[in-house]
């Protein structure tokens, strides 16, 4: 199913000529430039050879290296700033969410080695994790179904499923997240939200990863 098809399939009905159809209507039009854009994207992306699921929401992303590397699943959010280096696999799940200027290693060199040569690692992010802003994962680093890396956090080992990773060099809170996970961020974008209308389940389960994320990170502290 198209986009354009899944939005109208699903899109928000209000009765016709009420104050709200009006509001409705109106933020569609405004919308709808940044959602044509969001899908230009995409198809550029595909066009050299990255492999994108429907309805993702890529913004003013950086990549560096063989698009064919890139993978992305469906309903992931990739927000403004995001640098991907593309030297190696890259496997992003099923909304996801990467926020502002994180930034994904695929490659570095050996520190042991005498002649200082190049290594590069697959990274892969399962579905439902949240990447905070300003995080680092380093080159063969795996991030578990649902799991959290905290802002600014850089990340050097795996982290399990719905765990959470924070610090510099990170620290892993095992279980710090509710595994009961059902939203989809991509659908909270504006764009999206125009048609589909508020996403209440989405948005309770986006609180409940704040709660969890604030906690976990009050307990290492303590």
């Amino acid at each position: 199913m198209t986009l354009v098809a899944y939005l109208w399939r699903h899109r928000e009905r209000p009765r016709l000529l009420s104050p709200r159809w009006f509001r409705v209507w109106a933020k569609r039009g405004l919308t709808g430039f940044p959602l044509c854009r969001l899908q230009i994207r995409r198809y550029y992306l595909a066009l050299r050879g990255a492999s994108v699921g429907p309805r993702t929401v890529l913004e003013s992303c950086h990549f560096n290296g063989r698009l064919e590397h890139l993978h992305i699943g469906s309903d992931a959010v990739l927000c403004a700033g995001v640098k991907i280096a593309l030297h190696a696999q890259v496997r992003i799940g099923d909304c996801v969410v990467i926020n502002e200027n994180v930034t994904l290693l695929t490659a570095s060199h050996a520190l042991r080695d005498p002649h200082w040569r190049a290594y590069h690692r697959p990274i892969c992010i399962g579905d439902h994790a949240w990447i905070a802003t300003g995080a680092m994962l380093l080159p063969g680093v795996t991030i578990g179904q649902g799991a959290v890396v905290g802002a600014g956090a850089v990340v050097r080992s795996d982290v399990p499923a719905y765990g959470m990773a924070v610090g510099n060099p990170a620290v892993v809170i095992a279980g710090a997240r509710s595994e009961a996970l059902d939203y989809r961020p991509a659908e909270l974008c504006a764009p999206y939200e125009a048609w589909l209308g508020p996403r209440a389940p989405a948005e309770a389960a986006l609180a409940t990863v704040n709660a969890s994320h604030e906690r976990a990170a009050r307990d290492l502290v303590a």
